[in-house]
């Protein structure tokens, strides 16, 4: 067992008087982590939204409300759509987007029509034009899955119960 440690104990002095090598070891990991957590750290930050709700219906609502309670987005109302566009450009409260909800959108929803949200972001910083926009499609896609699932529950509400789908329910 004497002999081992011997190899140990060489083997480690050698490693401490190299400096090249304590460099690539310790420090290296360390500058690579500054580095990485400086370019990409905007990742758990919330982003601040100008929200123009043209629409002021139930569902419009729902989309407000939904991404309020997200910690990604939060949503600052503004009522005219030409002062939310001027505020995000300006950077206004940190303001770096703008969901602009469409006159009609609930109607549309609600009639089986395409409901279109729009959104701008500020194109000074890619990495968060990147990060929102994946957000964004990522959200609007989840709400657009669960409204449905909502509605084919409630039209089943009122299909009577011995109805048969093939063994399909």
């Amino acid at each position: 067992m004497r002999p081992c440690f011997g190899i140990a104990k060489k083997d480690f002095l050698l490693f401490v008087r190299d400096r090249a090598t304590l460099f690539w070891v310790l420090a290296f990991p360390i500058v690579m982590m500054l580095l990485f957590s400086t370019v990409f750290g905007a990742e758990g930050a919330r982003f601040d939204i100008a929200c123009v709700d043209r629409d002021k219906g139930q569902i419009a609502s729902a989309i407000i409300e939904a991404l309020n309670s997200t910690d990604v987005v939060h949503l600052h109302v503004i009522e005219s759509e030409e002062k939310a566009f001027r505020a995000v450009k300006a950077g206004e409260n940190d303001l770096v987007g703008l969901l602009v909800i469409p006159e009609g959108f609930t109607e549309n929803l609600t009639s089986a029509l395409a409901g279109d949200l729009e959104f701008y972001v500020r194109e000074e910083d890619p990495t968060v034009q990147q990060t929102l926009t994946s957000f964004m499609s990522g959200f609007v896609e989840e709400f657009n899955t669960k409204f449905r699932h909502e509605i084919l529950k409630r039209i089943l509400e009122f299909l009577p119960e011995n109805l048969s789908f093939g063994g399909y329910v």
